[in-house]
């Protein structure tokens, strides 16, 4: 899997960008070390983890409308309840219409 350059992806208002013909992206949020999901492309913020993306988020480093999939697992709960609000706007943000949202917490 390649590496994502996020300066190119970063572009335009949901309005003006509908994923641009590149295969949708299937994210895994605050992937940890943990690569369970194959052809998903990694987010963390620890650069030791060897993801795909390496962010400290919000916001998501993604361009609106270019994710099919999100899925993030014992992620959320590491996040203060006003960042946790922030993410699940990106997550609304970046997921192309109809897309699927997975999301595991332990409470």
């Amino acid at each position: 899997m390649a590496l994502v350059d996020v300066s190119e992806l970063a572009k335009g208002p949901r309005s003006e960008l509908m994923w641009d013909g590149v295969d949708p992206i299937k994210l895994n949020l605050g992937s940890g070390n943990v690569r369970t999901r194959p052809g998903y492309t990694t987010l963390d913020a620890d650069p030791r983890i060897g993801a795909d993306i390496v962010a400290r988020i919000p916001p998501i480093p993604l361009p609106d409308d270019c994710c099919s999939q999100v899925f993030t697992s014992h992620f959320l709960e590491h996040l203060t309840s006003e960042d946790v609000d922030k993410v699940m706007a990106e997550i609304w943000r970046i997921l192309l219409p109809a897309g699927r949202v997975e999301i595991f917490v332990p409470y």
